[in-house]
């Protein structure tokens, strides 16, 4: 019998990217933040918890709702599973409207989670609690992204953009690994580019609900492949899912490390996947989401 790990890669921005800003939401001139969020999914099974301390200075003095909540920030992050991730990451936010970004992790496979693969037309083992094990190993990732948001009334907008470049050891003759955050092979260095976009309506302002997609494609270079193999049957990208999403705010406090509390989740059907669309798993059975997010002030002036 197969043994099934708790696993989730290098690329974690869009199964995060439902959760609430981590943004200041006061007129703060600088302030220290923490963060913990906590996010299960299934199909394929995932979980991970994200600890974040990040500083924050506001850039310029503006009274507008545009320009207002303005801040340069620069933050430190653990990542932890059946891994150990420590992260750091640069953010600019120019206006209300925009955040960009840049970060590198370093994740440390403490077990068997890694599947890799000679090809990336080989088959690769998928579930919907869990993956077949593999083998130990680092993966080192830079993250650049952008993140486009704002409201038209109560209808609100938040798309993020990243493209996502990793290194990944793997053993001697092998050129791919499984992905169970992106739910295909990637080669050993490569290039992942994501989009996580919800488009959403503002039931009460506690209350959001609304549909989000979710994006992810990567390519394969000759090297990946074996001797002579045709590079054209390789099916295993883009990935794409879609459906109804929702955020709620459970707290909201000014003050204290835990001032604020949201709950979000999403169920998303497959719309391309090698596998989830019918090949190993019906494409009735949607990929399933629920996360937390507790975060606020350690200080600020």
């Amino acid at each position: 019998m197969n043994k099934r790990t708790f696993f989730l890669a290098a690329v974690l921005l869009p199964l995060l990217a439902a959760a609430p800003s981590a943004r200041a939401e006061d007129d703060s001139v600088e302030s220290l933040r923490f963060a913990t969020t906590t996010v299960a999914a299934m199909n394929p099974f995932l979980v991970v918890d994200v600890v974040q301390l990040s500083y924050q200075h506001r850039l310029y003095a503006a009274s507008s709702p545009l320009l207002r909540r303005n801040s340069v920030e620069v933050s430190t992050s653990l990542v932890l599973g059946p891994f150990f991730a420590p992260t750091v990451r640069v953010a600019l936010h120019p206006l209300a409207l925009l955040e960009v970004g840049a970060s590198y992790s370093a994740n440390v496979l403490f077990i068997d989670a890694l599947q890799e693969r000679r090809s990336p037309s080989n088959s690769y083992a998928v579930d919907v609690v869990g993956v077949e094990s593999g083998d130990p190993a680092t993966l080192q990732s830079f993250t650049v992204d952008a993140t486009v948001q704002g409201a038209l009334g109560k209808v609100v907008l938040r798309s993020t953009n990243a493209a996502t470049y990793t290194t990944a050891s793997l053993r001697a003759g092998e050129t791919v690994y499984y992905s169970a955050a992106a739910d295909m092979l990637l080669a050993a260095n490569s290039w992942v580019f994501s989009d996580n976009t919800t488009l959403a309506y503002t039931i009460t302002p506690r209350l959001r609900l609304g549909v989000t997609g979710t994006l992810f494609a990567t390519g394969y270079p000759a090297s990946a492949y074996a001797p002579g193999e045709s590079h054209a049957a390789v099916s295993n990208t883009p990935v794409l899912r879609v459906g109804p999403s929702f955020s709620m705010t459970l707290r909201d406090q000014p003050d204290g490390p835990f001032a604020r509390a949201d709950l979000f989740a999403s169920v998303q059907w497959y719309a391309l996947d090698r596998y989830r669309t019918g090949e190993a798993i019906s494409g009735a059975v949607p990929f399933v989401s629920v996360g937390v997010r507790f975060g606020g002030p350690l200080w600020k002036r």
